[in-house]
C-alpha cells in the first residue's frame, strides 16, 4: 500500500437512487455492495472502484432510455 497517495474520497453525489437495469447508483455509479463496503475498503480497493466509475457512467449514458408503460 502506498501511503504517499491519499485514499480517494467517496464519489457520492447525494443522488441515492439505484438504476434497476444496471444495479448501480445513478449519481455515483457504484454497486450497492461498493457503497455499503466503502468505509471498510483500503485505499487501493477504493482507487480500483473509482478508476472504473468513468467507464460505468459513460456506458450508462450510452444506453437507450427505458420506456415506462
Amino acid at each position: 500500500m502506498d501511503f504517499s497517495v491519499p485514499s480517494p474520497l467517496s464519489p457520492c453525489v447525494r443522488i441515492c437512487v439505484v438504476d434497476p437495469d444496471s444495479g448501480r447508483g445513478v449519481g455515483c455509479g457504484r454497486t450497492i455492495e461498493e457503497i455499503t463496503m466503502w468505509g471498510e475498503l483500503d485505499a487501493d480497493e477504493r482507487r480500483a472502484i473509482v478508476a472504473g466509475l468513468v467507464r460505468r457512467r459513460e456506458a450508462a449514458r450510452s444506453r437507450p432510455a427505458r420506456r415506462r408503460a
